[in-house]
């Protein structure tokens, strides 16, 4: 049944662009550890169904119960080190047809930087996305080109670098042919082409150990303890000013 749901996700996102809004949040501790968390939720997808396919609620199982999968069992050829920085990670499914909600968060500990930077450049290169669907479900899969399509829950792990030091963060483009190479693939020029009901949106939220001292980039917001700083972007930023997923802070 999770499996039913999954393929509709993908399905319906490449029609209804606006039903996707990921967010990315990094918690960082005092001592450099913290978790990296990515979610990606279609509750608007939900909606939009729900007025063109009625029967969408058969799409949930009746207990509705959330579900926690271990990422390692969602990771191929991947080294002992790298599978050691996702031995704690988890995917998290949830739904619930009655408040229109369905998500998918993955959350990964961190012990140091080093882990950290490494969690975000590796996550999407290991994780199969086909088997994202398998431990939603238990079997089956997705198709080509929706995995290559759903790339763009995490962009920024393609052509982008980056960094994360004691007391600084910062992502920057720096292989912009990488990035065009994505941006360019037929899945993926589906989601801009189909988003006449609205874009897809992307948030990146940093959560720091002690107040910022400087920070740049697109639409960034801080909070009154200058301790979380949030930065906002769009799909198509992405294809028309991808510098605008640039940012950088230090405490």
């Amino acid at each position: 049944m999770f499996r039913k749901i999954f393929l509709a996700a993908a399905l319906m996102c490449l029609v209804f662009a606006s039903c996707l809004d990921t967010e990315e949040k990094i918690s960082l501790n005092a001592d450099n550890s913290g978790t990296y968390q990515l979610n990606m939720d279609m509750s608007k997808m939900l909606e939009q169904m729900k007025a063109f396919m009625p029967q969408s609620d058969s799409l949930f199982p009746a207990d509705e119960q959330d579900r926690v999968v271990p990422l390692v069992q969602l990771i191929d050829s991947a080294s002992a080190q790298q599978q050691a920085l996702f031995k704690e990670g988890t995917m998290l499914v949830h739904s619930n047809k009655d408040s229109n909600e369905l998500s998918l968060t993955f959350v990964v500990p961190f012990k140091n930087t080093d882990d950290l930077a490494a969690i975000k450049k590796h996550l999407f290169e290991l994780v199969d996305v086909k088997k994202i669907s398998e431990g939603m479900a238990g079997a089956g899969g997705i198709g080509d080109e929706a995995v290559k399509g759903m790339a763009i829950i995490a962009p920024t792990s393609t052509g982008f670098t980056f960094t994360a030091g004691k007391h600084e963060i910062s992502n920057q483009l720096s292989q912009r042919s990488s990035l065009d190479s994505l941006l360019s693939d037929q899945s993926v020029q589906q989601f801009r082409m189909l988003s006449f009901m609205g874009g897809i949106n992307y948030k990146t939220v940093l959560e720091l150990p002690s107040p910022v001292k400087n920070y740049k980039g697109q639409a960034a917001n801080i909070s009154d303890d200058k301790k979380t700083v949030t930065f906002t972007n769009t799909l198509n930023e992405l294809f028309d000013t991808p510098d605008a997923f640039e940012y950088k802070v230090d405490w």
